[in-house]
């Protein structure tokens, strides 16, 4: 579900916004079994918007949420289809947000509860 009223102008290099986008989204599709909702929904404050990707997925335990960020992680985390993961697509994630002068954060309450990226980045 996609839960943004109107178009979005954000400054940056549009094929390494695709990569952010398309990282988070396969990420959260990934950790959520079939038929689950991913939620995408959209904050703006001054010249700043942050995008929320929420999925209904396996969670984050703390131990996972100390580690999300650093590169090679083995997370507790695994995907519902088993599939291959690599622990660099968040590295990248994070890499690409820094050069755009953003923030990228996650959240979740625990383990079968879900996680929610942020990423907050300027607009014109």
């Amino acid at each position: 579900m996609i839960d943004i009223e109107a178009p979005l102008e954000i400054f940056g290099d549009a094929d390494k916004l695709k990569v952010i986008f398309s990282q988070l989204l396969d990420n959260a599709i990934k950790f959520s079994p079939k038929g689950k909702e991913t939620k995408i929904s959209h904050q703006t404050v001054e010249n700043e918007v942050t995008i929320a990707i929420k999925d209904n997925g396996v969670g984050l335990t703390e131990y996972d949420l100390d580690k999300i960020f650093l590169k090679f992680a083995t997370l507790t985390a695994v995907p519902t289809d088993h599939e291959n993961t690599y622990g660099l697509g968040l590295i990248t994630v994070n890499a690409l947000v820094d050069i755009h002068k953003g923030k990228l954060w996650v959240e979740s309450e625990g383990k079968d509860s879900g996680t929610t990226f942020f990423v907050t980045l300027p607009i014109k």
